[in-house]
């Protein structure tokens, strides 16, 4: 059977298999944009984000599908009548299902806390003199900082949108969004090509086996938006697309993240436990130790893999009249200190957080932990929190 010759130099972005779709679904919802759906992005490994730009009547940048009525209905964000006149202070003000909306500034933030991610700005369809004023706004608050642009694929819709935001500042990564254009398919992969953009967007209804050997064998990435089902998205992987854009596929579906690792829970110092008994008659199947620290520190017997099955155990600690609070995360960095996990997907060291603004992420009984967070030491802990 002949081998179908795809181009492998693919852009850096494209080698994720997962971008997490308006900054990443969470809870089951999407089109959020949010705060909390960026976060939990990060906690679930995904290094690429699309993420959509609109422009506040103030001209300020934020982060949203819109919001007229249809998208309020979409996002969750209660419709007002005066979100004609939306101003960025207004925009910050609203809620999406109750999480947290975002502007431009702060999302510039996080591209900088974060130098190993990727992202994908959507501009939606742009007239040209629109998209000059888009490409300038984003240039100022980006601080025309080029370690950020650089990890930016700019999508856009239409030639001349392109030609607007390229006479401004020309991205080193382009992405051509045919569309319903499916018909014009051709023409919009000879432009691509003849203007340098590295990639295109299809949606799936599109992605047939044949349209996506015609974009790979052109030299062209492919995203293809956006599916949430991980059979559908393996498919479209084995045909040649180099990337799904999903609301909730992470990048553990795609068996990027699958060596094992190895789980402590740990009571902290003067607090009892409530395994020993459970042990000897083999309801859980691990080892109780007493440390050097009067902790005890419960041992899985066995590994689990990063893919998001893992539940965390129920506590069977306990510390006089504190009420246990959950579980705090912390394991090895490569210079052997302990570092803390993070509300902000960072890890931490003690004397980093102390002061500085950062909070200890603090997981649930129960909670899935699927956490990009592994070193070469391949153990996670769990540290009890009391309060």
């Amino acid at each position: 059977m002949e081998q179908t010759a795809f181009c492998e130099d693919v852009p850096p972005m494209y080698r994720n298999k997962y971008l997490a779709h308006s900054l990443g679904g969470y809870r089951g919802l999407k089109y959020l944009n949010c705060e909390e759906g960026l976060l939990n992005s990060l906690l679930h490994g995904h290094k690429y984000f699309e993420v959509d730009f609109l422009f506040t009547e103030d001209g300020e940048l934020v982060c949203s599908h819109g919001w007229n009525e249809e998208n309020c209905k979409k996002t969750g964000m209660p419709y007002k009548e005066e979100f004609a006149h939306m101003t960025r202070e207004m925009f910050l003000q609203q809620k999406v299902h109750g999480l947290t909306t975002m502007d431009v500034r702060r999302l510039y933030r996080y591209m900088v806390m974060f130098p190993d991610t990727y992202w994908e700005l959507d501009l939606h369809t742009l007239p040209k003199p629109t998209a000059i004023r888009m490409a300038e706004k984003i240039l100022e608050i980006f601080e025309h900082n080029e370690s950020v642009l650089e990890r930016c694929l700019v999508q856009v819709n239409s030639k001349a949108m392109y030609a607007g935001i390229d006479s401004v500042y020309h991205f080193k990564y382009y992405q051509y969004n045919i569309k319903n254009a499916i018909d014009k398919l051709d023409e919009y992969i000879q432009f691509s090509v003849d203007n340098h953009i590295c990639a295109m967007a299809m949606k799936s209804a599109f992605a047939t086996k044949e349209n996506i050997e015609k974009v790979r064998k052109a030299g062209l990435a492919l995203l293809v938006f956006s599916v949430d089902n991980y059979l559908e998205a393996q498919k479209y992987l084995r045909w040649g697309a180099n990337t799904i854009c999903s609301n909730f596929l992470t990048p553990f579906d795609a068996g990027d993240l699958t060596a094992p690792v190895k789980i402590v829970y740990n009571s902290t110092p003067k607090a009892k436990e409530h395994l020993s008994r459970m042990i000897q008659k083999n309801v859980l199947r691990g080892n109780l130790v007493r440390t050097v620290k009067d902790s005890y520190e419960y041992i899985e017997d066995v590994t689990f893999a990063a893919d998001g099955t893992y539940k965390l155990m129920a506590n069977h600690f306990s510390k006089g009249f504190r009420k246990f609070a959950g579980w705090e995360i912390r394991r090895r960095n490569d210079a052997g200190q302990w570092v803390w996990y993070c509300t902000d997907g960072s890890w931490r060291t003690e004397g980093d957080i102390a002061g500085n603004g950062f909070t200890k992420y603090c997981a649930a009984d129960g909670e899935n932990i699927n956490i990009s967070l592994i070193n070469e030491e391949r153990k996670l802990f769990f540290v009890a929190a009391w309060r």
